[in-house]
């Protein structure tokens, strides 16, 4: 079973490296030279250009979505509260108190799991920097023989810078999915304790008697005389 359904973690990769890599595709960028298919690349620059910008829209729109939803479920967690927390006092080791704080452990860590869900989407929705071509890029070149080239490297050079920026997005937003499909996972799991607690116990602590189960019983009899 995959570990991050318990408690979802991050391994990044560290900024020099990541500064590193950029620095080098860089370089490859601006040491294109003039080839004979500069309009195909051209085209294609500005296809992945706007292609990114799209994918940077997509990505906002996803983040605020996990933002509502994990906001919403905070305030309906905290009003289960009196529920879950039934401790008989003073405390001694009954299997009634073993559910019990075993619902209050899962549903604390649903709890924390959506505020660190929240904190993630926050960081997608975080106005960061976005490069983009403006008019004096356009209009301004050391050699106007070179302009298709110029512009080629500028865009992918924009490109490439948005392509990090992007991708950190991206991975908050997928970070704030894992955190979400956790926290209901707990949530879902608490849910299971307490129905099995107060089916067990009752609202009171008390084992339920044979008369208040008898219907229960008398539902599967008939069911199985029927069949």
């Amino acid at each position: 079973m995959n570990r991050d359904l318990f408690w979802p973690t991050l391994v990044e990769d560290s900024q020099s490296i990541k500064k590193e890599l950029l620095k080098k595709d860089l370089e490859i960028i601006s040491g294109l030279s003039a080839v004979s298919s500069t309009n195909i690349i051209l085209d294609e620059s500005r296809r992945l250009y706007d292609q990114e910008q799209e994918r940077r829209s997509t990505i906002d729109s996803k983040a605020g979505v996990y933002l509502a939803a994990s906001t919403a479920l905070i305030p309906i967690l905290l009003s289960l509260a009196p529920l879950v927390v039934k401790l008989e006092i003073p405390i001694k080791l009954t299997l009634s108190n073993t559910l019990s704080f075993a619902a209050i452990a899962t549903f604390v860590l649903a709890l924390t799991i959506l505020v660190r869900c929240v904190m993630w989407s926050h960081k997608a929705l975080k106005v960061s920097p976005f490069h983009l071509l403006n008019w004096k890029q356009l209009i301004t070149h050391d050699d106007t023989l070179t302009l298709e080239l110029q512009l080629i490297k500028k865009l992918l050079s924009t490109l490439r810078h948005n392509y990090d920026l992007t991708n950190d997005t991206a991975t908050s937003v997928k970070m704030a999915h894992a955190l979400l499909t956790s926290a209901m996972f707990w949530l879902i799991l608490g849910v299971a304790i307490q129905t099995v607690s107060f089916f067990l116990y009752g609202f009171d602590g008390a084992l339920p008697s044979k008369d208040s189960i008898r219907p229960i019983v008398n539902i599967f009899t008939i069911k199985s005389e029927l069949i």
